[in-house]
Parts: structure tokens; sequence; C-alpha cells
């Protein structure tokens, strides 16, 4: 079952045909039952009939429209989503309170246990073929680990600058993170370190594609929940930007991302020859595409049970509003 639709190149058109959008291009036509669907994302340049976004805002899916980098630059979404005001209310005041300071730290320290086991992963593959590189890679995993004990000790509250002592912890983990996994990427592949904004290299630039994904898919699940996605926490301080989607987009990174990145360049499948002057090359989205695609089918265990990423994608903006009501606790997804 296809549950995602990603348009990406030249010269496609996206059509209605009942309660199924239908894909054309250069002859070839694809048909895709709307109730089976979960994103819509649209990278490429072409054609949308207003009756296909009608039908798709009809069964609440959101149509993200972004850069060929997968950078997203506009969304069309339903007027009406779940939630009420209570809730925005309350996602607003918690920036002042400690349920604001625990959600910042919980953030973090997701996206640092995930990316240490990525490198306790990455140090038990090659444990038989270069030990010395498998030791590195585990010492640099508890450099990483070291980073998440001073999370404890962040006391106050967002407001009043324990915000800026979350994000220094984040960097710092990040700076032994992104150094660790240069040591695993070919010389051939020239990874410069991590660069965001005007990537050249096809590492960075699958990275980033990878990231505009994964921010469509908890952009969609945050308005689901009936959160509103420009009002976070450990991003605050970005003006204009949505805030919330990239504080959830943290714990998913290394888990959805990443893992696909590093196992594509692992099996050998990733060369310079996948760039293309503003971009990747189509046939290279594609087999990144389909790495991510099979990623979020990936179950791991999240408090006692089995979930599959994409279910936790949208589970985890649930358990914010929950938190938030004072039902229950926000903990970051840190299976493996």
């Amino acid at each position: 079952m296809t549950s995602e639709l990603v348009l990406t190149g030249y010269g496609f058109f996206l059509k209605k045909k009942g309660d199924r959008l239908i894909t054309e291009k250069k002859g070839e036509r694809r048909e895709y039952p709307v109730r089976q669907l979960e994103l819509i994302l649209i990278t490429g340049k072409g054609a949308i009939s207003v009756d296909a976004i009608r039908l798709a805002v009809k069964y609440g899916l959101s149509v993200y429209l972004a850069y060929s980098t997968g950078t997203p630059y506009a969304a069309i979404t339903p007027v009406i989503f779940t939630g009420s005001a209570e809730t925005r209310r309350q996602q607003i005041l918690a920036y002042y309170d400690e349920r604001g300071l625990h959600l910042a730290k919980e953030f973090v320290r997701g996206k640092l246990v995930n990316q240490a086991n990525l490198l306790k992963s990455l140090s038990l593959s090659r444990g038989r073929t270069n030990v010395e590189l498998a030791e590195e890679l585990h010492e640099y995993s508890q450099r990483v680990m070291d980073q998440v004990k001073k999370l404890d000790s962040i006391r106050g509250t967002l407001d009043k600058g324990a915000d800026d002592r979350i994000r220094s912890v984040e960097a710092n983990g990040a700076k032994v993170y992104w150094e660790a996994l240069s040591k695993v990427i070919p010389e051939g592949l020239e990874f410069p370190g991590r660069v965001t904004f005007g990537a050249v290299d096809v590492v960075n630039r699958l990275l980033n594609f990878g990231y505009g994904y994964l921010r469509a898919r908890v952009t969609s699940a945050i308005l689901y929940a009936g959160l509103d996605p420009y009002a976070g926490y450990l991003h605050a301080y970005r003006s204009g930007e949505q805030a919330l989607a990239f504080d959830m987009m943290e714990e998913f990174r290394p888990l959805v991302v990443d893992r696909v990145v590093i196992t594509l360049i692992a099996r050998k499948m990733v060369s310079k020859s996948w760039l293309e002057k503003d971009g990747l090359k189509k046939s290279a989205l594609a087999k990144l595409m389909s790495s991510l695609r099979e990623r979020v089918e990936h179950r791991v265990k999240f408090q006692g049970k089995k979930y599959r990423l994409k279910s936790l994608i949208k589970k985890q903006p649930r358990n914010l509003v929950s938190h938030l009501k004072g039902t229950s606790r926000y903990r970051a997804v840190t299976g493996w």
C-alpha cells in the first residue's frame, strides 16, 4: 500500500478522478487512493488541479511544496483541524513554566541518545573489519552520551536563559556526532561536515532532502493533533519558522534520515554522480525515497510496545498534548 505521494522532476500533472489522485508524466499514469495516503510532497515543477487539492484537504491531507533540496516553502492545509483553543493556549503558556523546560530537554535527550545509538551500531558493525575504527566510534558514542547527563542539571525556565544552556548541550553533542560520522564516509564523497543551506556535496544534499521529507511528516502530525507548528520550545528563538516542527523532528533525525543515508553509503550505493547542478538527480531521489519509505515502516520499541516509526511520528504530538494537559509526561522515542 502506497502511503505517500512524492512528485519530483518536471512536467507532471496531478488531478483527481473519483476518490483517487492521478499523476501523469510523459505518458506514464499512476493512481493513488486518497484514503491510503498520509503525505503529499511536491518538490518538482508541474501542474496541480484545484480538484486534486480539494480532494486532498477533504480527507485531511496537507499538500507540501518544497524546493529541489527538500526544504518546504509552502503548504496547502485543511481549514479545520482537530484540537481546541485551550490546547494552543497551554502550548504557549508552557514556554514559561516547567512543562516547556521538560519538553526542550527531552527533545535534545532523544536526539542525543539516538545519535549515540547510531554510532554504537556503526561501531558494532565494524568490529570485525576495522577494530581501530570500531573502538573510536564507540568512544564517540560515549562522548555524545556524556552530553545527555548535562541536561539533568539545567533548571529554571526557557524564557530566563535555560533554552540557551540546552541548545549549548545539543550543539556540543552535534559537534562530536558529525565528527564521528565523517570517519565512516569515504573520502571520495568529500564530506565537509554538516552543511544545511547551500550544500554542494552529495551526503549533505541527501541529509537535507531527507530532513525536508521528515519535516513534512512531522508538521502534518502536529496539525492533526491541534497544535501550532510555530510555537515551539527548543527552537523558539527562530523568528518566522515552524519551531515546534523543528523541535519534534529532533528525536527522529538519527532514527529515520541519518540511518538511511549512512546505510546507503555503507552499501556503496552513493556516489558524486548522484549530483546535478541544483540538487540530486531523479534516480538518486528515487533510491533515497524508497529507503525512507522502508525505514518509516520499521518497528521500534517505545514504552513497552512496538510501533512503526511513521506511527510514532503521528503519536508524539498527541503525547505532547497530554503533557500540556498534565495527564502524562512527554518522553522522546529512543528505540532502535
